[in-house]
């Protein structure tokens, strides 16, 4: 199917469909609580992730785009700073240091996985290119 609700109902079942819906709700519910709360610089912050995050889901309603490993870790990376954002606004941090090296380490990690999964797929293209061909030294 192309829509992610859909895909998710026919191989997971209803419960996990409702469970992930449930789970998207309560973290949007959160946003429109706490967006008024937040500081001027953190609500644009907010406001982009949290139209990035629509936006992903409204595209995935008519097509899949979450079969891909890139695509469902950048959303669930993206999921991760919003709610950081919501749940960390009044709380003094333990150590901001750490936070940010924390936040550094992930994306660096998501970045080489991103790059590594493109480097894979564009060898994959060209090697079923070639074998298409009948260019079996190349491929």
């Amino acid at each position: 199917p192309h829509n992610m609700f859909l895909k998710m109902s026919s191989e997971l079942g209803l419960p996990a469909t409702i469970c992930f819906m449930l789970f998207l709700i309560c973290i949007f519910t959160k946003f429109i609580s706490k967006f008024t709360h937040l500081e001027e610089k953190n609500q644009l912050i907010a406001l982009l992730l949290c139209v990035s995050l629509l936006g992903a889901i409204a595209h995935s309603l008519v097509d899949f785009n979450f079969n891909f490993a890139t695509n469902i870790v950048i959303f669930f990376m993206l999921l991760a700073f919003f709610y950081y954002l919501l749940t960390n606004e009044n709380k003094k941090s333990f150590n901001n240091k750490l936070e940010k090296a924390i936040l550094t380490s992930l994306c660096v990690i998501m970045l080489i996985f991103i790059s590594l999964e493109t480097i894979n797929s564009g060898a994959a293209f060209l090697a079923r290119n070639s074998w298409d061909q009948k260019d079996f030294k190349q491929a």
